[in-house]
């Protein structure tokens, strides 16, 4: 899975809490070590115990776990890692030749255009060379 992260927030005892997601770009979240994600509202709590100890209390829905909600409580450590909305495609590990090879209805590849290959893979012709399409974060694909 894809995660360049654009922010990186832990969270131990600081001061600064977001308290949502309100653009609902792709969040990975790290509480106490398990790896969750969101591409929803979440909400985010703080409190400290008599002894001085922070915790936090986080509430989202994760697509990786079904989309369903997600309430933890007592929680000692907290990373938000902020993630692009898109994506580079795959691409096909062996590109077929834009000059001499056709596409799947024997036609030359055209400049421009996106091709889906058998894999599933995905490869734009730009400039006579294969580029990279973007694609939605796969972070927000409900896994079932």
């Amino acid at each position: 899975m894809v995660l360049a992260g654009a922010l990186v927030l832990m969270l131990s005892g600081c001061d600064f809490l977001p308290t949502n997601n309100t653009d609902k770009k792709p969040v990975a979240i790290k509480a106490d070590g398990t790896q969750y994600y969101t591409c929803s509202v979440f909400s985010l709590s703080s409190s400290s115990s008599w002894g001085g100890a922070t915790t936090y209390e986080l509430s989202f829905h994760d697509p990786s776990r079904g989309g369903g909600k997600v309430e933890l409580k007592g929680i000692a450590k907290v990373e938000i890692v902020e993630s692009p909305a898109l994506v580079e495609a795959q691409m096909p590990s062996a590109l077929p030749d834009i000059k001499t090879d056709h596409d799947s209805g024997n036609n030359p590849y055209q400049e421009g255009n996106i091709y889906t290959f058998a894999d599933g893979s995905q490869a734009q012709v730009k400039n006579g060379n294969w580029a990279p399409i973007k694609v939605p974060n796969p972070i927000c694909t409900v896994v079932k």
